[in-house]
């Protein structure tokens, strides 16, 4: 799960709770830098002095961000093993993915995208005043 300034890997569950350091986890050299560069561009959407005044991330650019978290979750799981539980919080909807017991990839908790919440939004800002 990306945060800003963490490395995005996460205890859940258990009496831990919080950031994994980078060095606790047996991942090859280029799986820890992919997770340190897409933690950057994490970094890097919002501005740390005034965070109202970040720029609106392009969906675009989310997307890319989360097919790219997609892809380190992947490679995460794989050179971990079965013997860890690697599961993948989807930034732009917080979406969990997990794998299920026949190895199947699935959304287990599902949240509105920020889409679907502009919309909302914009539709109740439509309906007439009843008061």
């Amino acid at each position: 799960m990306a945060d800003y300034r963490c490395f995005p890997l996460w205890y859940s569950g258990g009496d831990k709770v919080g950031e994994l350091a980078p060095e606790d986890v047996p991942l090859s050299p280029d799986t820890r830098q992919g997770l340190e560069r897409w933690a950057d561009w994490f970094d890097s959407t919002l501005n740390f002095d005034d965070p109202a005044a970040s720029p609106r991330w392009p969906a675009a650019d989310r997307e890319a961000f989360d097919q790219e978290g997609f892809r380190l979750w992947r490679s995460v799981r794989t050179e971990l093993g079965e013997s860890w539980r690697v599961d993948y919080h989807v930034c732009n909807s917080w979406d969990l993915w997990t794998v299920d017991e026949n190895g199947q990839e699935r959304a287990v908790e599902r949240r509105p995208t920020r889409a679907e919440v502009d919309e909302a939004i914009e539709q109740a800002r439509r309906i007439p005043d009843q008061r």
